[in-house]
């Protein structure tokens, strides 16, 4: 429908896919071979939070911006990275603010805290 009504600032819009196998090399190669070969102008959604780090990594190198769409992971918190974006909920920034509170409560009480990332994921929780 988008591109019917002529796209984007008149460009029409084309999706690019490939499978990483959720790892995070495979991501990197697909993203790279998407900015080479495609000549995409942004990498949308990610397999997993341990893809973002690296991809975005070599994404910064082609400016080409990221925005993954399940976590923002700690990437993303202050102070910003350039080109990062997160469209999703934040389940690792959970993680971190429950160490900090631990830090904080724990000397005077017990803390409990409970937060979830995927399979290969990045936990924040120290």
């Amino acid at each position: 429908a988008l591109n019917d009504r002529g796209g984007v600032n008149g460009r029409k819009i084309k999706i690019s896919l490939d499978d990483d196998g959720l790892r995070a090399d495979r991501a990197v190669a697909a993203a790279k071979k998407q900015v080479e070969r495609d000549e995409v102008l942004g990498i949308f959604g990610l397999s997993l939070s341990s893809t973002i780090g690296p991809v975005l990594g070599e994404m910064r190198k082609s400016g080409v911006p990221v925005a993954s769409t399940f976590s923002a992971i700690l990437d993303a918190l202050p102070p910003a990275k350039p080109m990062y974006y997160s469209t999703g909920v934040t389940f690792e920034v959970a993680g971190e603010a429950i160490a900090v509170l631990s830090q904080r409560i724990a000397p005077k009480g017990k803390v409990v805290g409970v937060t979830f990332d995927s399979v290969g994921g990045r936990a924040a929780l120290r």
